[in-house]
């Protein structure tokens, strides 16, 4: 999914991150419930819940 994201990206981290930013908001369904730093989460992921995995698996790579 890493590779759909960044298709048209060079190698610059900042086009990578705005490929990704397109993706998520193309495909995360919104809005959703959640709390931020603490809990509840969702009770299940909304749709496109996946590209925040993928912007996740991403981030590692790079950090």
């Amino acid at each position: 999914m890493i590779e759909q994201a960044i298709v048209d990206a060079y190698d610059d981290d900042d086009e990578q991150l705005s490929g990704l930013h397109v993706v998520i908001g193309d495909n995360l369904a919104v809005p959703f419930e959640t709390t931020v730093l603490g809990l509840p989460l969702p009770g299940s992921p909304p749709g496109g819940a996946e590209w925040i995995h993928t912007f996740r698996r991403w981030a590692k790579v790079r950090a």
